[in-house]
């Protein structure tokens, strides 16, 4: 059981700092992220920059994320991707 707890915690820390590396490439200025800061109200992520967010992860983590299911909630931090990417893969 232990292991498996630790197989999860270690699956969700991969896919964490993969998000935090596609944000990385997409974000022209550095920006201090962490799993809860709100990338929409701190203008972290416009428009353009969640399409590129959302064209990258369907290519990392190769899923194909369905626009009609999109809810800009899904994208406001990694915690939320992070969600989203395991609930859809």
């Amino acid at each position: 059981m232990e292991k498996l707890i630790g197989l999860k915690l270690n699956l969700i820390i991969m896919i964490k700092q993969k998000i935090k590396n596609i944000l990385n490439n997409i974000i022209p200025k550095k920006i201090n992220l962490n799993d809860n800061k709100d990338l929409i109200s701190n203008e972290i992520l416009d428009s353009l920059s969640i399409m590129l967010l959302i064209s990258e992860i369907e290519k990392e983590f190769r899923i194909k994320i369905n626009m009609s299911k999109f809810r800009l909630d899904h994208f406001r931090n990694i915690k939320n991707i992070e969600k989203f990417i395991k609930k859809n893969k």
